[in-house]
């Protein structure tokens, strides 16, 4: 998944576009190594077009996102639940195999997810 739809989104409209996104992967990884794989909080793996050391944890975070820890970190503190608060993390990949690796690993965790939601709906549906 890239990391800016609004940006990239249009690499998937046709067969060129996306063939011009091959092309900046491939200028990316060989030529200057300008594209980081991360992830941030255990969500969906991303491709970035950014050097990954010049890349910030602010960088990669939706408005949205940062509100929803936000809140959460929030509604955790107002009930003085046990739970520990919520921090951002970014994760790395070292290269594309690893973040391959993570996107298996990622659609795994949903699909398990998926199921147990789908137990947990029909449990109270009885």
């Amino acid at each position: 998944m890239l990391h800016n739809p609004k940006a990239f989104g249009s690499f998937y409209d046709c067969a060129q576009n996306l063939a011009g996104l091959f092309d900046s992967i491939y200028h990316a990884l060989i030529d200057d190594g300008e594209i980081a794989f991360i992830q941030v909080d255990g969500l969906t793996p991303k491709i970035i077009f950014e050097s990954r050391w010049e890349l910030k944890l602010e960088d990669v975070l939706s408005k949205e996102y940062k509100d929803h820890i936000e809140r959460f970190n929030e509604f955790i503190s107002e009930r003085k639940l046990n739970i520990p608060l919520r921090e951002h993390t970014l994760i790395f990949f070292n290269n594309v195999y690893e973040y391959i690796e993570a996107v298996k690993a990622y659609d795994i965790r949903a699909e398990e997810n998926h199921k147990k939601s789908k137990e947990i709906i029909a449990n109270l549906k009885k």
